[in-house]
């Protein structure tokens, strides 16, 4: 009896985690378009992340020499996407290797190619790893 009424209390929590993590993620593409969308049309183009991107960026710069090293970038970059991002390999991001990859992952999230993302594209899987770099 015990067990059933587990199950049944479990069934009841795992749409309401959904839905709680459905709205973080759309949260989270509505907060970067009300700070970060200058021209108020609903979409982020690449200057508009950029300027997010730089934002992060000094935000994480915690010792103020102007890289990211792997402590400073924990929980928004792993350890491949850094090596990838990190082009003169000296183990630490500067402001140009974070805001290249910013472009990379803006690029690889506009999927209709039209400069600008929407809440749609944001909230996609290769845009929500823009996020994580833009807040």
């Amino acid at each position: 009896m015990l067990r059933v009424l587990l199950a049944f209390l479990l069934i009841g929590l795992v749409p309401a985690a959904a839905s709680a993590q459905g709205k973080s993620r759309a949260g989270g593409a509505d907060a970067v378009l009300q700070q970060w969308d200058a021209d108020h049309d609903g979409t982020l183009d690449l200057a508009e992340a950029k300027k997010a991107a730089a934002a992060k960026f000094d935000a994480l710069d915690r010792d103020h020499d102007g890289t990211l090293d792997r402590q400073e970038l924990r929980g928004v970059l792993g350890a491949k996407a850094m090596r990838e991002a990190n082009t003169d390999k000296d183990k630490t991001i500067d402001k140009n290797e974070y805001a290249a990859l910013v472009e990379k992952r803006f690029k690889a999230a506009d999927k209709d190619n039209d400069g600008t993302l929407d809440k749609k594209e944001l909230n996609s899987s290769a845009g929500r790893a823009l996020l994580r770099l833009l807040q």
